[in-house]
């Protein structure tokens, strides 16, 4: 830990010196002025993780080996440390004038004013299965699957549904280039047995980054109508049509899945697709998966499209990003714990790694995602192709009645595309 202090210490003072870029990808050792170091090292830290943010103790596990710190988890009343879905308000500690914090805000390119920094940028859309997909189609399919129309994807959909029924062979056209489904399974594709798999009995599947692509398309949340959000949540809706269309569920059951049931499936090759993020894409990864990334294929004409710049393909192609989680620190807490986290997570090696190695973030000032499908993110982001992430922006009142409107893929069966439409509006524009 000291060794972390120390070298943030010594950036702290030449960057004061001078423009130096503070982007370390493999910290060096350094010695700190006479008298910088503090007293004492801290030996335990409470966390406050949200429910869905379990894939983060990775992150508190590796810090409690390392530095020989106690990790707590705990309400956000009560820790040293909060994991925020979106930027906190006031009760936060704002570190401004320390001189390592701002150095580490160099670091990382945000204002050092702010009372929270980003852990990172995420993706959202379709995990493709890729091994699965080069069985199934051979090279080049995952970037023309990408990259291919609204008819195309719906074509692919429909044909790999019949072939999961009966083999055979079976011509598809992705982004105008021929491929052909084999004439039989084979030891990677023999497991198939849908086209999709969801985590169903999550909130945030209906409820979540998923509501990203209509809101996309409808325009800023500040002047959000129901008529502009009508023609993107009846698109949405049929994507969820789409998926229930060709949906994996274990033999003789109708239940939504939780998350670990569905990425089992998702592991265990019972499914080409799994809508997530790409979080929960870096775990899987980490267990052994190979993973590409794609949007969600809304089917939008261009008139319907009220938000500026916007244009239908974008919709068709592109994945979601956004800021994944914020850190922020507690006031009237241990801010010295908190603090020798933080420097630990974003300054040494291990901490790099785990975010963007592991997790697959992407974070400005730290190395690049080396792995799938942070790597596609990045690339998707580094030219530009990624649609806004909203969830952040809303409430989680708003995110829980907007997965009510669809409790698992299930209830499209009495949820109308209209009648979803007209529920979503409610829910983002209570003023119409």
């Amino acid at each position: 830990m000291k060794r972390i202090l120390s070298m943030l210490v010594c950036a702290a003072l030449l960057a004061g010196c001078s423009g130096l870029n503070l982007a370390p990808s493999r910290p060096q050792e350094e010695q700190a002025p006479q008298g910088t170091q503090p007293t004492q090292e801290p030996t335990r830290l409470a966390v406050s993780l949200g429910e869905s943010d379990e894939a983060l103790k990775t992150l508190f596990e590796a810090y409690g080996a390392e530095q020989n710190v106690t990790v707590e988890y705990t309400g956000a009343d009560q820790c040293d440390l909060a994991v925020l879905r979106a930027r906190p308000g006031e009760g936060w500690v704002s570190l401004e004038g320390d001189s390592l914090y701002e150095a580490l805000c160099g670091m990382l390119g945000v204002e050092a004013d702010q009372n929270c920094l980003p852990l990172g940028s995420y993706g959202y859309g379709y995990l493709v299965n890729t091994q699965m997909l080069g069985a199934l189609l051979g090279e080049g399919a995952v970037q023309d699957l990408q990259g291919c129309s609204q008819g195309e994807w719906s074509a692919f959909c429909g044909a790999l549904e019949s072939w999961i029924d009966s083999p055979s062979a079976r011509s598809v056209t992705l982004s105008g280039n021929a491929y052909t489904l084999p004439a039989a399974a084979d030891e990677t594709t023999g497991s198939l047995e849908a086209v999709f798999v969801l985590a169903d009995g999550e909130t945030d599947c209906y409820g979540g980054e998923v509501l990203s692509y209509p809101l996309a398309a409808a325009g800023s949340l500040d002047t959000l109508t129901a008529q502009a959000l009508a023609g993107p949540a009846q698109a949405l809706y049929d994507v969820f049509e789409r998926e229930a269309g060709s949906l994996w569920r274990p033999e003789g059951s109708d239940e939504p899945l939780e998350r670990a049931q569905a990425e089992e499936a998702f592991l265990n090759g019972k499914a080409l697709f799994y809508r997530a993020d790409t979080v929960r894409g870096g775990v899987l990864a980490g267990q052994g998966m190979s993973l590409g990334l794609m949007g969600l294929k809304l089917d939008l004409a261009q008139s319907q499209i009220v938000a500026q710049g916007v244009q239908a393909d974008q919709l068709q192609n592109w994945p979601v990003a956004g800021t994944y989680r914020y850190l922020a620190l507690r006031q009237g807490a241990d801010t010295q714990a908190a603090q020798a986290f933080v420097y630990w997570l974003y300054v040494s090696h291990q901490g790099q790694r785990l975010l963007t190695d592991t997790l697959g973030l992407v974070q400005s000032g730290l190395r690049s995602p080396s792995g799938e499908p942070g790597r596609s993110l990045a690339a998707s982001m580094g030219a530009g192709e990624t649609l806004p992430a909203f969830a952040g922006q809303l409430s989680e009142e708003t995110l829980a009645g907007a997965a009510a409107l669809i409790p698992g893929a299930g209830a499209l069966e009495s949820v109308s595309r209209q009648s979803y439409a007209q529920g979503l509006g409610v829910l983002l524009c209570p003023a119409g």
